[in-house]
């Protein structure tokens, strides 16, 4: 029996995919979520990884604040609960936890990231000494977020995109394969869809493929596109 599964992209932000993915796809076995456990991040620790590790602790505080408001608001969507009323299982690991993602970067990827991290550090800091508020406030903000900005040039721009790729559809092939799921349903980021899909259909599995419907979401493929071309073009 052929197993099959569907991708859909998605910002994280916005719940608007994961409500159409599971209110038309309610006979799947599982949701696979783009997730990791978090329950060893402080095992590996150069010292560099300490500002990684609070960007990442910053990320998740700002997901936690949006879910408490949205709750408060009556319109937070709980996947997972909205997936139990479906009958639909959910698996929430299967992305690479932040020791593993640290590890696959080499030591000129960590560098370059420090350098860039640092000079949007002095960028903020000489806003301090303008004379406007507005100035004084956009670069406390920014010293503020300065461990997010060196995650997010990891985890974006240094890593290969292939790597949590790769990682998170070996995950979704072993679990699947443990607990004999057939029809399974999986949630990622929108740039991971075209490589979760790739893995998968190298095991032989019918893919179908979803990108997000979010407008940001279609500005970043675009862009990613547009970037593509161009380097295409310098190489010919």
């Amino acid at each position: 029996m052929t197993k099959s599964a569907l991708i859909q992209g998605e910002n994280h932000l916005n719940s608007r995919d994961i409500e159409k993915l599971i209110n038309n796809n309610s006979q799947s076995d599982i949701l696979y979520l783009e997730g990791r456990t978090n329950e060893d991040v402080i095992s590996f620790w150069p010292v560099d990884y300490f500002l990684f590790l609070i960007g990442g602790f910053t990320l998740y505080i700002a997901y936690k604040t949006k879910r408490e408001v949205s709750t408060l608001a009556n319109n937070y969507f709980n996947v997972e609960k909205e997936a139990q009323k479906r009958g639909i299982d959910t698996y929430s690991s299967i992305d690479l936890e932040l020791p593993t993602i640290y590890e696959q970067i080499s030591i000129l990827g960590r560098i370059v990231s420090l350098v860039a991290t640092l000079v949007v550090m002095v960028a903020c800091l000489a806003l301090l000494f303008f004379p406007s508020i507005g100035s004084i406030m956009i670069g406390l903000i920014g010293l503020f977020l300065v461990p997010f900005i060196h995650f997010t040039i990891i985890v974006t721009l240094i890593l290969p995109e292939e790597i949590r790729d790769k990682a998170m559809g070996e995950a979704v092939l072993q679990h699947a394969e443990k607990h004999s799921h057939d029809d399974v349903l999986v949630l990622v980021g929108d740039r991971h869809v075209q490589g979760v899909a790739s893995r998968l259909e190298k095991e032989g599995w019918n893919v179908t493929t979803q990108q997000s419907n979010d407008s940001v979401m279609r500005i970043q493929r675009r862009l990613r596109s547009l970037l593509s071309s161009v380097d295409h073009w310098f190489r010919r």
